[in-house]
Formats: C-alpha cells, sequence, structure tokens
C-alpha cells in the first residue's frame, strides 16, 4: 500500500484501518524499547511506521535493531520473534520509514520492539516514535435489513 493510498483510504474511509501509537515518542540511550501490545485481531497486515531524530552525543555509530514479536496472550515474557523489520538501520541522521507487513501467521498480539546499539560518543542518544496501522481486516458485508 502506497503512501497516498493508505491516506485515501483512512480520510475517505475506503478501508477499515487502525492506527497505533506503538511506541510514543521518547528519549532512547540505548536500552531495548518493547512497545505496547497491540490486539490485532482481524488484521491481516499493518503499516509500520518508524520514525527518529539525529542522534546527539557525536557518537561514531548509530544502528538500530527494529523488530516486531507476537504472542497469544500478553504476559511477562510472552512475546517471540516475528518478523525483523531492519537488522541494522543507521539512526546517526533523522529517519521516517514505513514497512508493510504481512501479518499472516502472526498471534493475536503483535508489538515493535527497537534496540539502539551505540559505538562511541558521550551519552548519546536518539528521540524515536513507531506507529501501527492494521489493515485489511476480515470484515463481513453488512447484510441489507429491507426486503424489497
Amino acid at each position: 500500500m502506497t503512501r497516498s493510498k493508505f491516506r485515501q483510504q483512512v480520510f475517505t474511509g475506503k478501508d477499515q484501518t487502525n492506527s497505533l501509537g506503538a511506541i510514543p515518542p521518547n528519549q532512547n540511550d540505548g536500552t531495548l524499547i518493547n512497545g505496547i501490545g497491540i490486539n490485532r485481531t482481524g488484521a491481516a497486515s499493518a503499516l509500520v511506521v518508524f520514525e527518529n531524530a539525529a542522534a546527539t552525543g557525536t557518537p561514531s555509530a548509530a544502528v538500530a535493531l527494529i523488530t516486531v514479536e507476537t504472542c497469544a496472550v500478553i504476559t511477562a515474557g510472552s512475546f517471540t520473534a516475528f518478523k525483523t523489520l531492519e537488522a541494522s538501520l543507521s539512526v546517526l541522521t533523522a529517519n521516517c520509514k514505513e514497512y508493510m507487513i504481512d501479518l499472516s501467521g502472526a498471534k493475536k498480539y503483535i508489538r515493535v520492539s527497537v534496540d539502539i546499539d551505540y559505538t562511541g560518543g558521550t551519552t548519546p542518544k536518539n528521540i524515536l516514535a513507531a506507529e501501527v496501522i492494521l489493515g485489511d481486516y476480515d470484515v463481513e458485508p453488512k447484510i441489507a435489513q429491507t426486503v424489497l
């Protein structure tokens, strides 16, 4: 789904979508961030939008691992790897990346996780956020109430 097609569907209601803040904007210092668990029941696909500001603290390298995890029931330690969106995205400079993912094979809940590895610098940090837009819902058509 292209960005313009996505916007057309969201703003004209031509397709059912559901936008959720997976990782609210926050400042990351290299600590693993696990996003919120999102109930994806009925959604066959998702658009994950990841955005980061340029790294501060002058690191020589800043690389992000961005993954989607899944689980059937949310409990401590219940999420397992589902898809790797980026294995080594440079976050030295600002980015805005979009990833279309097929959710077939995912369990009831998904979450986005981001782990940044910094090399050098003085207390390097990035401000980052992720959004998940669920789509392609499996919805039965409405049955007409009026019999002609």
